[in-house]
């Protein structure tokens, strides 16, 4: 006889790729701001993740709080930028491969 598990592998699936948006959003946030240059502590505090579980995906940036963090992160003809999204993003991706792979390691 044959059993049809495919909705509750449909289901951890789902589960471990929404824990991994998860765990990437905050990582990534937090190495973001390990590079953020402090001057008040605004621009590091403003910065925040959001995870979008339909579409797959998760965003990192900051928030109204400070909207002068893309002349940081993009430099000005006055100053030279500091990017610390993008480092903190770009600089990391090993770390958000080894996320994914424990979540999914846990399917097995």
């Amino acid at each position: 006889m044959f059993k049809d598990n495919s909705k509750e592998v449909k289901k951890a699936l789902e589960n471990a790729i929404n824990n991994s948006l998860e765990d990437i959003g905050k990582v990534g946030m937090a190495e973001s701001q390990l590079r953020t240059p402090v001057d008040t502590g605004k621009l590091r505090r403003s910065q925040t993740y959001q995870v979008d579980n339909k579409n797959k995906h998760v965003d990192i940036g900051v928030t109204q709080e400070a909207p002068y963090g893309v002349f940081v992160e993009l430099g000005t003809s006055r100053q030279q930028s500091q990017p610390f999204l993008r480092d903190g993003i770009m600089n990391n991706i090993d770390k958000f491969q080894n996320i994914i792979d424990k979540h999914l390691r846990k399917l097995r």
